[in-house]
């Protein structure tokens, strides 16, 4: 007799969405991660061009230059408010891949759990059977009234 678990084609379907749900995961850290970087490049490159415009405005600078530094000022200023606005959509992405992941793994433990309980069960009723068989060979070899 082979023990057969009736749920194992759903266990292996709740692994495989287990495996692509870590996947995604991982994807979603790397996003955030790599926006972290790019925000940390993008201040970089404003304080530094903020660095470079202060020494040349205490050197003096007409209408035109103070105009595009404004205009520089607020470009970085848009860049680095998308990017945090970024950072922010990947840090969601994050908790809610985080709770998807959660509740695939805990549904995936409830079957593991149950094949386990179905396997010490099937365990228990061929011990049960064995022991039946060996009880009527015993039976049946010191039986004197079944001895031919």
């Amino acid at each position: 007799m082979k023990f057969r678990y009736s749920l194992q084609s759903v266990l292996n379907f709740k692994k495989e969405l287990e495996d692509s749900a870590r996947i995604r995961l991982k994807e979603a850290i790397a996003a955030l991660e790599k926006r972290n970087e790019e925000m940390q490049t993008q201040v970089q490159q404003r304080n530094q061009w903020l660095a470079k415009w202060q020494e040349e405005s205490r050197q003096g600078i007409d209408g035109r230059e103070y105009f595009l530094y404004r205009i520089f000022n607020e470009h970085w200023r848009d860049k680095i408010k998308i990017i945090e606005r970024e950072k922010k959509s990947a840090a969601q992405k994050i908790e809610l891949e985080k709770g998807k992941l959660k509740t695939i793994r805990q549904e995936r433990e409830v079957l593991e759990r149950l094949k386990s309980k179905k396997w010490k069960r099937f365990w228990e009723e061929l011990n049960k059977k064995e022991q039946a068989i060996n009880d009527e060979l015993v039976l049946f070899k010191y039986n004197p009234l079944l001895k031919g």
